[in-house]
């Protein structure tokens, strides 16, 4: 396709470009919008909450307040693309691909990227019974979504691989591309943090980052640590983050022996988060199922050895056994790596040497260039 000049280039996700937000996919989102921007290019971003304004090259649009009405948001869209796009040639980038709903039809291309395992919320958030009868639908309409939008791309080749799995040969792997999540290795580098010793003192801390939610796995993560807190009183878990189960949480720990030994950080700020990770011993990873996780890739970049259950991409970030340990949700398995890893003699600079051969191409300037291509593939001339 032969780019045009006046085709618009549009972000939609539920979310503020402009304030910075907790959860990989509204860190994803936000990341990529700002290094597409950095390179000169127009777009306008379709979002939730706020302000309507233009920084740099970004001019964003809240098409409504709250992030957390998706059907609302879905029906505003539909009055947004005619408001804001009417007639004119458009490539529409969603991040979830019933976003792209509204925006299916001619003068528009729409690229959709995968971040997760859509129906895996499915029993938390309707029971077990309604699930059965709701999964049905919604596996209609992703698939009839899938053969609609113009190109599919994954955060890593286990979604890829769920996604062709669950429709078969509706949905060949091959036209489902991968480009991973984002690090930014410039803010993300081995350093020195005196975060933890300021606050707990002169103790080894294991580190927890994510949201508190069903899909973490807390209970297997402190589990492990009531047999590693027996094995290394010294040693501390320090867990960083908010969500839906932080009052569970905090009753869970109450109950433990090794209560002591567990510190709950609340929520952190995204610009403090590379001083946390780089203050810990190692970090720690318990969720039952994940697509790309960014703190993965963070903590590898900073040095920082990371223990995870085998989820998204780990596999192929994580060397296991040089940089870090990849086991089963096993309460032993686990508190054992822990230990293990614990234990190491090994600089942060020698982890990041190892990690880097790998996250080079998560950099934000190359995942804006892969993305870019694609744009362009679809009609879209960036106006630089």
């Amino acid at each position: 396709m032969i780019p045009k000049q006046d085709t618009i280039l549009v972000f939609v996700y539920q979310t503020n470009p402009f304030v910075e937000g907790q959860g990989g996919g509204v860190r994803y989102v936000r990341q990529l919008a700002s290094a597409i921007e950095a390179k000169g290019v127009q777009l306008v971003f379709f979002g939730a909450g706020g302000k309507a304004e233009t920084r740099g090259n970004i001019r964003y649009i809240p098409v409504v307040q709250s992030a957390d009405k998706t059907l609302l948001f879905m029906l505003k869209c539909v009055w947004a693309r005619w408001r804001f796009i009417g007639s004119r040639d458009a490539v529409i980038h969603v991040h979830r691909l019933y976003f792209a709903l509204p925006f299916l039809g001619r003068s528009i291309k729409c690229l959709a990227t995968l971040h997760g395992r859509t129906f895996t919320v499915f029993p938390e958030r309707f029971g077990p019974a309604l699930s059965r009868l709701v999964f049905p639908v919604f596996k209609f309409i992703e698939g009839w979504l899938l053969s609609r939008v113009d190109r599919i791309v994954a955060v890593s080749t286990d979604v890829r691989e769920q996604f062709q799995a669950r429709h078969g040969g509706k949905v060949l792997s091959s036209a489902i591309g991968v480009i991973p999540s984002m690090v930014d290795l410039s803010a993300f580098r081995p350093h020195e943090s005196a975060y933890f010793t300021d606050r707990l003192g002169n103790h080894p801390v294991c580190l927890f980052v994510g949201r508190l939610a069903a899909v973490k796995n807390l209970p297997l993560l402190l589990g492990a640590w009531s047999i590693v807190a027996k094995r290394n009183p010294d040693a501390r878990l320090a867990i960083a983050g908010d969500g839906e189960l932080r009052d569970q949480l905090k009753s869970w720990i109450a109950q433990m022996d090794s209560a002591p030994s567990v510190v709950v950080l609340g929520q952190i700020s995204p610009t403090a988060i590379a001083g946390v990770i780089s203050g810990a011993k190692i970090l720690i990873l318990t969720s039952h199922h994940e697509a790309s996780p960014t703190v993965v890739k963070e903590a590898l970049s900073c040095g920082i050895p990371v223990v995870s259950t085998p989820v998204g991409d780990v596999s192929s970030v994580i060397d296991d056994g040089r940089t870090g340990k990849i086991v089963a949700p096993d309460l032993y398995k686990l508190s054992d790596a822990i230990s293990e890893v614990m234990s190491w003699e090994v600089t942060k600079e020698e982890i990041s040497t190892v990690a880097r051969k790998t996250l080079d191409r998560c950099a934000p300037d190359r995942v804006a260039d892969e993305y870019l291509a694609i744009y362009q593939q679809l009609g879209f001339a960036p106006q630089l």
